[in-house]
C-alpha cells in the first residue's frame, strides 16, 4: 500500500533529488539512528526504531531517494547518555551520515546535542521534551512538544479549572522529570499559588517506604517522570487512600502498556487528528500494524514523522540545507499530528488533556462535566480545611 504524505511541493523538488549521506553516491542513502534498545528505556527506543522502519519502508514504496534505498544505520545507546554521545561522535567521524535520529530521552538528547553542534551534524529527536533543549543549537530539532508547553497546560488546569492554590509536585530523580517539575512550578507559582517540589526514590519498590515521609501538602498532586515510574507512584498513593486529584505528565498517557488501576488520573498528549481528517495517520497505523501485528504508540508515530520530514526537507547537499528545509515546515500534518518549526528548531504542536477511564486514556473534554465536580470538591475540602488558604 502507499502511505499518503502531505508535504508542500517545494519540499519535493527534483523528485527526491537529495542525499543524507555525503559519501555514498550511487549507493544506499544512510540515516543514523541512535536509540536505547537495552536498559531501562528500551521500550521507548524500540517504538522509535519501529516507527523509523515503517518510514523507511514508505520511502522505498515511493521509489526510494533518486532510486536509492533509505537504510537505517542503527546503534544501541543502552539507555546511557554518555554512550549515545560517543556513538554520535563516531558516526560523525565516519562521515557516512549527515543526519541522525536520536536523543530518545531528554537525558540522551542533552548529551548528544553538543556533539551534533560541534560536528555540524543534524540531530533530530522524535521524543525529547526537556525545556532546556529549546534553542540549544542550530543542528538540533525535535518532533515532541517541549515540556514547558505541557507543564503550562497542566498548571493552568490545576489553577483555573480545579481552583487549586497548592500543588505537590512529585518528580522522578532524572533530568527529564526535574525539568518538567520545575517548569510546572514556574507556571503555577504566583498570585497566591505555590508548588512544593518533592523528589521521589529512583527504585519503584521504594515508594511504600518513602511515601510516609513525603510532603503531605497540596490540594492536587502532579507527577513527573517516565511512564513506569509515574504509574508506580500513582498506584502506591491510591493503595494508601490518597484523596487528592492526580495530574500526570504526558509520559503516562503515551505508555502503550498497562493503565490498570490509574482511572481518574489526568494526563496530556499531542492532539492527533484521526480518521478521514488525517489519512497520513491512518496509513501509518495500517502499515505499522501489518508489519508488527499491533497498533503503534505515540513514540513510533513521532519517529515515523521525523524520518519523513528529514527526507522531505533534505533537498540540498549539506546539513545547512537540511536545517533550512525543516525550518520552512509550516503546519505539516503527519501521523503524530500537525507541526511547525521556529527558527531554533522548536516545534509547535497542539496538546490535548486526557483522563484514564476503563484502563485507557480518553479525551478529557468528553467526560469533564461528569468528573469535574468531584475533583473541585476534593480540592475545596483540602484548601479550606482549618480556614482559607492562598
Amino acid at each position: 500500500m502507499t502511505v499518503p504524505w502531505r508535504i508542500p511541493m517545494k519540499f519535493l523538488a527534483a523528485a527526491g533529488l537529495f542525499a543524507l549521506a555525503a559519501s555514498c553516491a550511487g549507493g544506499d542513502v544512510r540515516l543514523g539512528v541512535i536509540v536505547p534498545l537495552t536498559g531501562p528505556y528500551a521500550p521507548y527506543g524500540k517504538s522509535v526504531l519501529e516507527g523509523a522502519q515503517v518510514a523507511a519502508d514508505a520511502v522505498g514504496r515511493s521509489g526510494g531517494i533518486s532510486g536509492r534505498a533509505l537504510v537505517l544505520d542503527v546503534k544501541d545507546s543502552a539507555s546511557q547518555p554518555a554512550r549515545a554521545a560517543a556513538l554520535l561522535s563516531a558516526m560523525a567521524d565516519a562521515g557516512e551520515v549527515r543526519a541522525v535520529l536520536g536523543g530518545v530521552t531528554s537525558d540522551e538528547a542533552l548529551a548528544m546535542e553538543p556533539v551534533a553542534r560541534s560536528r555540524s551534524l543534524l540531530l533530530f529527536s522524535p521524543t525529547a521534551g526537556a525545556p532546556s533543549l529549546s534553542g540549544k543549537g542550530p543542528f538540533f530539532f525535535r518532533n515532541w512538544p517541549p515540556d514547558d508547553d505541557e507543564a503550562a497546560a497542566m498548571a493552568e488546569f490545576a489553577a483555573y479549572t480545579l481552583h487549586a492554590t497548592e500543588v505537590l509536585v512529585a518528580a522522578e530523580p532524572t533530568p527529564y522529570a526535574r525539568g518538567l517539575a520545575g517548569a510546572f512550578a514556574a507556571h503555577f507559582d504566583g498570585g497566591g499559588r505555590a508548588a512544593t517540589l518533592w523528589e521521589g526514590p529512583a527504585d519503584p519498590s521504594g515508594f511504600e517506604a518513602a511515601l510516609p515521609g513525603s510532603p503531605s501538602t497540596g490540594q492536587v498532586l502532579y507527577v513527573a517522570g517516565y511512564g513506569p515510574w509515574v504509574a508506580g507512584l500513582v498506584r502506591a498513593l491510591r493503595s494508601g487512600g490518597d484523596p487528592r486529584p492526580i495530574l500526570a505528565c504526558g509520559a503516562l498517557a503515551e505508555e502503550s502498556g498497562d493503565w490498570a488501576g490509574l482511572d481518574g488520573v489526568v494526563s496530556i498528549r499531542p492532539a492527533r487528528p484521526e480518521g478521514a481528517s488525517n489519512p497520513e495517520s491512518e496509513g501509518f497505523r495500517a502499515a505499522y500494524g501489518s508489519r508488527f501485528g499491533r497498533p503503534p504508540d505515540a513514540y513510533a508515530a513521532s519517529a515515523y514523522d521525523a524520518v519523513r520530514m528529514i527526507a522531505a526537507a533534505a533537498s540540498g547537499e549539506g546539513p545547512r540545507d537540511l536545517r533550512e528545509g525543516l525550518r520552512a515546515i509550516r503546519r505539516m500534518t503527519g501521523a503524530s499530528g500537525t507541526v511547525s518549526f521556529d527558527e531554533t528548531g522548536r516545534p509547535a504542536k497542539a496538546l490535548r488533556l486526557c483522563v484514564i477511564q476503563g484502563g485507557v486514556p480518553v479525551p478529557l473534554e468528553g467526560v469533564l462535566k461528569t468528573l469535574l465536580p468531584g475533583w473541585q470538591a476534593a480540592v475545596a475540602r483540602r484548601r479550606f480545611e482549618g480556614g482559607p488558604r492562598g
